[in-house]
């Protein structure tokens, strides 16, 4: 089919400038068996201005006024009769030309952000009841893949939620879990900062995503949190931003958040509520009773609702209500009544959200202004690779890159696919599972004769698999042990002796296969309870309780070893004890986030030594930690790794090799484990089609987008195809006005002329046929 000529035309702006072009080409897509992350990139042939241009004006680094640096950030716009669609994001990667005719550039996006080293904590599945449901049992809300990612693609600059600002004292993110950010170091950070998120849906399931414009988020959810930490030394106001969740919300997308003093009867707070059409901001009272200081429309004058709401509240008593997409004033509140701390006092923070709601931060500023991101990230998933992990091991300094890659081929899912994770034409890093896609209602049609996008030609093929004798899955499965308080025992010192000015060093670390949450770093004197003062009662440890970390040991006299008594700080150089806390100060070093290291010089006196043994004539010293060497090292948690193994046969047939799948830790539920065998083990058997389109370009079409596509033959026959969009290559000004359209087949329906037609199913339900060669037609086994 030859496409009428359309009125299409090129828009490229190079840091927000207009700049003129001779033509433009763009490339972007997935790869189809592998969770690698595939840029875009785009090359463009710069115009010097209308008409011709004297050489010596021909545009280059050295004239001035050179703006096309290497770095500039561009995008290219098409528009294609009445409509605009953005088909590259990115920036100038390099320039070239001559100084007589003109320059050309290569064009990339941000993917090199994503060689980033992040870390991603340990954290295990299990959380306590929620505080407002009298009688909760265990909540299960989960650690899901999408929360992992969402760490991963923050780390990297690609915010999939709003990001976490320097003068953040309370960051709380629900792209893809409820569970607070946590800190890098997992052993420098308790549970317990873990344990304040709760949904208050079903106790036993976890949370569904709804899908936003940018992010994945939660839907009832509930937190309480004081903000602990002051990040800035001095600041006029405190800052609330919420990220909704919805671009179509609906009436059910309520919530709110209270910012109040803490406690929350010392004073007056501020609330950001939200419904189905209205933004509102509320005075909440000591009581808790609420006065309504003034509300907007949540969408703008064109119907386009507003995603992200600050509201800003300064010690003189004024507010003002900022919303994202160029409504930065949208609100602004004078005696409002409203008085924050404005010392380091902490404050409170109160979420309850029956719809979906995305992140919550706070700020204490000296400046009012509102951050933006340059970048941001998408993540698309179905139930299929949803799954609540049990627990996860600590990743190290990884690239985000090895992160989300590793991820998304170990959660294979239609037809044996990875994830997809590609950077799309708005410049955002996306992951999406393709059944998710594949669920979306199909919005773009290419036609060889009818209405649609044209088709002039098209090519196929079939990606290589099998034969394969069987399919097994493998993963690392982690079976987590939680406490709500640090009295798992981790680790026990060494039975030693010490003489007097000896260093003491002893590093503990966790068992292969094995990985510590929140071990207790902050260890009590063994010996306790000591007398008040200059311990406070409420500081007061008994040893036997074994209820967080404890070091020392007996003091003893050189000469025979008879015990003087339990050492205390002053006997140990390096340590001190907090008198608030009652708790050790110096004894424990974090090497990394698997090594602790125990110190201190030995300052018993010249007469005396130090035996890391409990005091074994101690009457208020059970018998069982008498036999315990100090010191003692215990936590909140700790994940037991194994290997399992599901397997799905074949064709069964030893001559042919078997397809060994990692799934790492993104895999351990049994019946996902299976769901993932099915899949590629079908895949192997029946691949499906991938099709290469040659149609009109149409810069409407968009990698992930859910399509159909036909074809008529001169004798009358048809081929319907429903798929995939796994690719898109484009140039403008075209001679042929084409676009190239790489396709992944969902379904098929063959019609011959005069007879019914016949459908196949490629993203059927996985239902393995074992593959049986005809006898004779596999090669002879010789033996000799």
């Amino acid at each position: 089919m030859t496409a009428p000529v359309r009125a299409q035309s090129v828009d490229i702006k190079v840091g927000g400038v207009s700049t003129p072009v001779e033509g433009v080409s763009w490339d972007h897509g997935v790869n189809l068996r592998a969770g690698d992350v595939v840029g875009s990139d785009a090359s463009v042939d710069w115009a010097e201005g209308a008409g011709v241009v004297p050489a010596s004006q021909v545009a280059h680094p050295m004239r001035p006024g050179w703006t096309r640096t290497n770095g500039a950030p561009v995008t290219v716009d098409v528009t294609d009769g009445p409509t605009t669609h953005r088909v590259f994001t990115g920036r100038i990667d390099s320039t070239g030309g001559g100084l007589l005719d003109g320059s050309s550039s290569a064009l990339v996006d941000w993917a090199s952000r994503l060689s980033t080293k992040v870390k991603l904590p340990p954290v295990a599945f299990t959380m306590p009841s929620n505080p407002r449901v009298p009688g909760a049992g265990l909540r299960r809300v989960g650690l899901w893949g999408t929360w992992l990612t969402h760490l991963a693609m923050q780390g990297a600059a690609f915010q999939a939620a709003q990001g976490r600002q320097t003068s953040s004292i309370y960051y709380q993110s629900m792209a893809g879990s409820t569970w607070l950010a946590p800190h890098p170091d997992h052993v420098t950070d308790t549970l317990g900062s873990l344990t304040t998120s709760h949904r208050i849906g079903n106790p036993n399931a976890a949370p569904g995503v709804f899908q936003g414009t940018n992010v994945p988020c939660m839907e009832d959810v509930f937190t309480v949190a004081s903000t602990t930490t002051r990040r800035n030394s001095g600041f006029t106001s405190w800052q609330l931003t919420v990220d909704m969740a919805s671009d179509a919300p609906t009436v059910f997308h309520t919530g709110r958040v209270d910012l109040r003093p803490t406690p929350v009867a010392s004073g007056t707070g501020v609330r950001l509520d939200w419904t189905q059409t209205l933004i509102r901001v509320y005075r909440v009272n000591a009581d808790g009773s609420t006065a309504l200081l003034g509300s907007v429309a949540r969408a703008d004058a064109g119907g386009v609702y507003t995603m992200r709401w600050s509201v800003v509240v300064r010690e003189d008593g004024t507010a003002t209500l900022h919303g994202s997409g160029g409504r930065t004033a949208a609100l602004a509140l004078t005696g409002t009544g409203i008085a924050m701390p404005t010392t380091a006092a902490a404050g409170t923070v109160i979420v309850t959200s029956e719809g979906p709601v995305s992140a919550v931060q706070v700020t204490r500023s000296d400046s009012t202004f509102l951050t933006t991101q340059a970048v941001s990230a998408r993540i698309l998933r179905s139930t299929f690779s949803e799954r609540s992990l049990p627990g996860f091991d600590f990743v190290p300094d990884t690239p985000a890159l090895t992160v989300l890659q590793d991820q998304a081929d170990a959660e294979r899912s239609l037809m044996g696919m990875p994830l997809w994770v590609w950077i799309d034409t708005a410049g955002r890093l996306v992951q999406a599972d393709p059944a998710y896609l594949a669920a979306q209602p199909v919005t773009g049609h290419f036609s060889t004769t009818s209405t649609g996008t044209a088709l002039d030609d098209v090519r196929w093929a079939v990606p290589p698999s099998g034969p394969y004798s069987r399919v097994d899955v493998r993963c690392r499965f982690g079976v987590t042990k939680v406490r709500t308080s640090p009295t798992l025992l981790l680790a026990v010192g060494g039975q030693k002796n010490h003489d007097h000015g000896d260093t003491l060093e002893e590093f503990f670390h966790p068992e292969q296969d094995q990985t510590w949450l929140s071990p207790d770093v902050w260890p009590y004197l063994a010996g306790r309870p000591y007398p008040a003062p200059p311990y406070p009662a409420a500081a007061q440890h008994e040893f036997n309780k074994g209820v967080g970390s404890w070091v020392g040991g007996m003091r003893v006299t050189e000469s025979d070893g008879d015990r003087v008594g339990w050492i205390e700080e002053a006997h140990v150089n390096g340590w001190t004890v907090d008198v608030d806390s009652g708790q050790v100060v110096g004894a424990f070093e974090v090497l990394d986030h698997a090594t602790i290291l125990y110190k201190g010089i030995v300052n018993v006196g010249a007469s005396y030594g130090m035996s890391s043994m409990p005091d074994q004539g101690s009457v208020g010293v059970w018998a069982h930690r008498k036999s315990q060497p100090l010191p003692q090292i215990r936590g909140r948690g700790r994940i037991d790794w194994t290997d399992r193994v599901t397997s799905v046969e074949v064709s069964g047939d030893s001559s042919h090799p078997v397809l060994e799948h990692d799934g790492g830790m993104w895999t351990q539920n049994s019946v996902w484990r299976s769901q993932i065998a099915d899949a590629l083990a079908q895949a192997s058997v029946t691949p499906a089609p991938e099709l290469a389109l040659t149609v009109a370009v149409d810069p409407a079409r968009f990698v992930g987008e859910h399509v159909t596509a036909d074809v008529t033959y001169p004798d009358g026959s048809t081929l319907e195809v429903d798929g995939l969009v796994a690719g898109i290559s484009g140039r403008l000004p075209s001679d042929r006005d084409q676009m190239g359209v790489r396709l992944v087949v969902l379904s098929s329906e063959w019609t011959s002329a005069g007879a019914a037609p016949v459908g196949t199913d490629f993203d059927a339900p996985p239902v393995v046929r074992p593959v049986l060669p005809p006898p004779g037609t596999d090669p002879p086994l010789w033996t000799i």
